[in-house]
């Protein structure tokens, strides 16, 4: 019935103005198209939101994104005079055309979320699957790694005051111990393959200001008293209950986490620990030291090739970037076919 007051407005060719709309509709239908839209908008908004907190919510009305942004749409779709084109460039990233856009929707959303929260922007801090290398900047390494360090001793305070009631089982405390250092060592991990494939003064800066801080915490929890004693604990009850109580996985990581604290000092009186860790942060400080000088070498490795016949048999690949390395050196009318050619290591 609604639509065909509406059709008779259309053929009359009447104003179609939004008082006369509500009456073609009804106000319940109106009203019922709104709450809709409404809801409609809340769903989609929160699709994209990651957060762990979130996910459950976000699933749950991931069913309701078609129809539901379908019915944003509804009004324009029933009136022509609705569908005005965007005149200014506010106009075409508005909320109505973002509603319409699930994928504008939830960038908006989640753009909303992350002026909330600085650290949201670096992406050392991102959970993705796969690193962010290409965002990755040397004023990201500081404060996220400082960040993480904290994180992962407050929750090594907590931990060794877990496993001080005893209350957690092999497989628990295996878990909470790889969990400790986990956001961290991927941060790491990736600060350390982009010091390696694209070294900059300012990343080995950064790496140097947070290096120490990263051997002091794994120090602290390779050396961890209360840790290393429900290590200990977990042994025995294993070896107690026989193998069958908990899966090989468990037991094998038990006997490697053993191994690996006696191998980082624990068995040490507490003087010969603090020299330990000066001696592990030395070490640390020499490696980084040997692999900024083996970069720098590597650099500094440049030939020079004029004769074609030196690079008889090459594929077309390596003369283009031979070429490329060679425009770069200042050999600006080098080409694939003519050279001069460049190589570096």
């Amino acid at each position: 019935a609604a639509l065909r007051r509406l059709t008779r407005l259309q053929r009359f060719q009447r104003p179609t103005t939004m008082a006369r709309c509500v009456f073609a509709l009804g106000a319940g239908t109106t009203l019922l198209l709104l709450a809709f839209v409404l809801l409609g908008s809340q769903s989609v908004l929160c699709l994209d939101n990651t957060s762990s907190s979130s996910k459950g919510a976000s699933s749950s009305v991931a069913f309701m994104h078609r129809p539901l942004t379908y019915l944003a749409a509804l009004p324009s779709k029933l009136i022509p005079s609705l569908r005005r084109p965007p005149t200014t460039a506010t106009a075409k990233t508005g909320f109505w055309n973002r509603l319409r856009s699930p994928a504008g929707a939830c960038r908006m959303s989640t753009a909303a979320a992350s002026t909330t929260t600085g650290t949201s922007k670096n992406p050392l801090l991102s959970d993705a699957l796969f690193p962010l290398y290409d965002s990755v900047k040397a004023a990201d390494v500081v404060p996220a790694v400082e960040l993480l360090v904290k994180e992962s001793r407050d929750s090594l305070a907590k931990l060794e005051g877990d496993v001080a009631k005893g209350t957690l089982s092999p497989s628990d405390l295996a878990g909470r111990v790889e969990s400790l250092s986990d956001r961290l060592g991927r941060a790491w991990g990736v600060v350390n393959h982009l010091k390696g494939v694209q070294d900059t003064e300012d990343l080995r800066k950064a790496v140097d200001a947070v290096q120490p801080s990263v051997v002091s915490l794994n120090m602290d929890i390779a050396q961890s008293e209360p840790i290393y004693r429900a290590w200990e604990a977990a042994a025995a009850s294993i070896k107690a209950s026989g193998s069958d109580t908990v899966s090989e996985a468990v037991g094998l990581i038990v006997q490697n986490e053993m191994r690996d604290a006696q191998l980082s000092g624990i068995a040490l009186s507490e003087d010969k620990r603090g020299e330990f860790k000066e001696l592990q942060q030395r070490l640390a400080q020499l490696g980084t030291n040997f692999s900024n000088n083996v970069l720098d070498a590597t650099k500094a490795v440049s030939i020079r090739i004029t004769d074609k016949e030196r690079v008889k048999g090459l594929p077309d690949s390596a003369l283009a970037l031979a070429s490329a390395t060679a425009v770069r050196k200042g050999d600006a009318g080098s080409t694939p076919e003519a050279g001069p050619w460049g190589f570096t290591l």
